[in-house]
């Protein structure tokens, strides 16, 4: 397994003496340079919210968490695209928790985040249901990002003043009409979703 091979390697990095620091400092800073000027939006999607983890579990600069726009629907949780969602840094999650995380299983495309409901853990390996496609996913602990702690609407007005703020109409659109073919057998969630849609039209005008 890939994230085996990457953590014996983590472990042997932190393992060196502190006279080897100076060296593996200088490759790190070449690596997240490269990183930084990569032209993969999901490449730097992940750096970001994994460096704001380590902020926060090195308690640098105060990280507590982020917030994004939700870009597919979890209508168990009354969870919808467009909907604002707040994410914290939790030390220990329970189960039933909704955790985004960054993965690349077979059935997905491209490596991206996602959001599951956090069943157990053991060691390093995490537990999760993808309730969508209705299947548990193991995770290494490291790609879980962020546990979900509010949900803001986005048919509240403090949802919409947020949304604006923060991203682009086109994208959520297109998310949304994504979750609606999903969606198409479930009148309340396809209800649900075309509120969102108004509003999202409404704005473009």
């Amino acid at each position: 397994m890939v994230e085996d091979k990457l953590e014996r390697l983590a472990e042997d990095i932190l393992g060196l003496s502190h006279d080897k620091i100076d060296a593996i400092d200088m490759i790190t800073s070449r690596l997240l340079l490269k990183a930084l000027t990569n032209e993969d939006a999901q490449i730097l999607t992940g750096l970001f919210y994994q460096t704001k983890k380590f902020l926060k579990q090195n308690r640098i600069w105060g990280e507590t968490g982020y917030i994004t726009i939700c870009t597919y629907s979890l209508p168990h949780r009354n969870i919808y695209s467009g909907d604002v969602v707040m994410y914290a840094f939790p030390d220990k999650l329970e189960k039933n928790d909704i955790v985004q995380f960054i993965y690349v299983p077979s059935y997905f495309k491209e490596p991206s985040s996602y959001m599951c409901t956090y069943l157990s853990s053991e060691g390093v390996k995490v537990l999760l249901e993808d309730n969508r496609l209705h299947v548990t996913i193991e995770v290494h602990e490291n790609m879980i990002l962020g546990q979900v702690i509010k949900v803001i609407s986005l048919i509240s007005e403090e949802g919409q003043e947020i949304f604006k703020k923060i991203y682009h109409l086109n994208y959520i659109e297109d998310c949304i009409n994504v979750d609606l073919e999903f969606f198409h057998d479930d009148k309340n969630i396809v209800d649900e979703l075309n509120k969102r849609l108004e509003i999202i039209k409404q704005m473009k005008l």
